[in-house]
């Protein structure tokens, strides 16, 4: 089987044999499984609360510093800026706002959620009205102007009304309605049942804000004030952001001490790719940015410092050529179809040194939904003869059709090659470098006529990525309006039985290829490294939000 077919295609992070050694022993999976081998590896993951397969050995150690890649200023995580054209990647802010509930986090695609500030929770037959019990004792950082206070019903309907004028959050919250019937409880009431509400509950951008801060300062772009066990020191636009421990948090460790063990998290943001590549070598980090480090390098990492412990996901973003129906001639379907069959995937792979995999409309990390290797690879195969035939159709001869592609900095190299690809298929592209630009930035500005991208942030939650072909959503910024894919869209959000959403996604799925909606490529391989000293650390979820750092802990003596 060749070496990207199948590569970590579940997202087990490591080798569970290995893992279950503890974290010092993990070695990343250099050859692909066979998918059903993959699927009885995943199900024997052991998510049992102290049984988990990446569990550390005591007694934990307290204080000391984490250090990673990855620093956001408070304007970059506030996620509920309501004019904010995309859902923001948390990163370390993760870890000073609270949510109802949080990402289980037991293997890197686990889609199960846990409590957070709310203890448990409940939904009717009819899946319409979801039950919310926030546990006591949650508080307010004890910083102006919140002051500690104590954490009710009151501050989740604040949030939601809030997010509900605008902003990219908005979705999540649209025709959800609220009742508080006392101080711990909020039933939140939808139009029509959401297979995936707890997800979009559970997001990591979705977190719980004080009204006080937003009274006082207008926005959260100055202020961070959360629930959880970490809090804003000091941050740096562009530079870096400094949390520490809550003191009065409350959740106790093994020890009979509150949590956290470890005192302050330090994120750094490197603007040299090659730059944080050495600062992973020389032992300068805990753990490197979210986009992870390409196969080359993690290779190179892995043989220079063996004490690294390397951990490996396929990233939970579908990676492709987004096309402009708005636009002629991309309003054509066979001008689309050709620029689709023009791209090879499979060639693409290979300048990654095989850490990419194919993708198809869903990420192949969600794989309930997503279409194998197999499908992917038939479907999608390269065929520039055909391409040349369908642009001709349209009136296309070779190099009369010129179109515009924008990219950022870090998929240049994978844009050079579709445009070269798309070059011997006879249309013509002049790329544009929008350097460190996020995706969703370009795209909501609509001047464009391709973008070689993803959409951010990565969700393994299948209808996030089909709320982008629905007509009217707020992510949809293709211009792509479909009668039968708006159908399918709405039938698998309603429906709750996995099977039956399934087929129905199967049949989205053959819609959106059919229509040539856009071209996807590929999901790259995402390889990441926690320093020696780094134990009883979850897999991080795609945000990296890292939802386990508060009972993990630094221990510098086995390295």
């Amino acid at each position: 089987m060749p070496r990207n077919s199948l590569l970590s295609l579940l997202g087990l992070t490591v080798l569970l044999a290995a893992a279950c050694a503890g974290p010092a022993s993990r070695q990343l999976v250099d050859e692909p499984e066979p998918l059903a081998k993959q699927q009885a590896q995943q199900a024997s993951v052991r998510c049992e609360p102290g049984k988990e397969h990446w569990r550390s050995p005591g007694p934990p150690t307290r204080g000391g510093i984490f250090r990673r890649s990855g620093g956001y200023d408070v304007g970059g995580m506030n996620s509920i800026d309501l004019s904010a054209p995309e859902r923001p990647n948390p990163g370390p802010i993760a870890n000073v706002y609270g949510h109802l509930v949080t990402p289980r986090a037991c293997y890197y695609e686990d889609g199960a959620m846990e409590p957070d500030i709310a203890n448990s929770w409940e939904v009717s037959l009819d899946g319409r009205t979801w039950t919310f019990r926030l546990k006591d004792g949650v508080r307010w950082h004890n910083k102006p102007p919140v002051n500690g206070r104590a954490f009710t019903a009151a501050d989740v309907a604040w949030t939601i009304e809030h997010v509900k004028k605008g902003g990219g959050l908005r979705v999540y919250w649209d025709g959800v309605e609220h009742e508080e019937p006392d101080a711990h409880t909020v039933m939140l009431k939808l139009k029509e049942p959401d297979a995936e509400f707890l997800g979009k509950v559970g997001d990591p951008s979705n977190a719980m804000f004080p009204r006080e801060v937003h009274e006082q300062y207008g926005d959260f772009k100055q202020v961070a004030i959360g629930t959880r066990s970490f809090m804003l020191k000091e941050f740096r636009p562009g530079q870096f952001s400094h949390v520490v421990r809550n003191p009065d948090w409350k959740e106790m460790g093994e020890d009979g001490k509150p949590l956290p063990y470890i005192d302050e998290i330090q994120a750094i943001v490197f603007g040299d790719y090659a730059a944080e590549v050495a600062a992973v070598r020389a032992n300068q980090l805990d753990l490197n940015s979210t986009t992870g480090f390409r196969k080359l390098e993690a290779d190179a990492l892995r043989q220079a410092n063996p004490k690294l412990q390397p951990f490996q996901d396929v990233a939970a973003t579908p990676w492709g050529l987004w096309l402009n129906h708005r636009r002629k001639p991309l309003d054509d379907v066979r001008v689309r179809r050709a620029i689709s069959l023009a791209i090879d995937r499979e060639e693409i792979i290979l300048r990654q040194g095989g850490g990419a995999v194919l993708a198809g409309f869903i990420p192949p990390a969600i794989g309930e939904f997503a279409w194998s290797q197999e499908k992917v690879r038939e479907k999608f195969k390269a065929d520039p003869e055909t391409a040349k035939r369908l642009l001709q159709e349209a009136g296309y001869g070779p190099t009369q059709l010129k179109l515009s592609m924008k990219s950022v900095v870090r998929y240049i190299q994978d844009a050079e090659v579709a445009q070269s690809q798309l070059k011997a298929a006879g249309i013509e592209v002049a790329l544009s470098n929008e350097g460190a630009r996020s995706a969703n930035s370009i795209l909501s500005e609509q001047g464009w006529d391709t973008v070689w991208s993803g959409q951010s942030p990565s969700s393994t939650f299948a209808d996030r990525w089909m709320s982008v072909w629905q007509t009217g959503s707020s992510q949809n910024y293709l211009g792509f309006s479909d009668p039968e894919a708006d159908r399918l869209i709405l039938a698998q959000r309603r429906e709750i039985d996995p099977a039956k959403r399934k087929q129905l996604l199967d049949q989205l799925q053959d819609v959106l290829y059919d229509r040539a909606a856009y071209a996807p490529a590929i999901s790259l391989v995402y390889y990441r490294f926690y320093s020696c000293q780094v134990k009883n650390m979850r897999p991080t979820h795609p945000s990296q939000n890292m939802e386990g750092i508060a009972r993990a802990w630094l221990d510098p003596t086995g390295c």
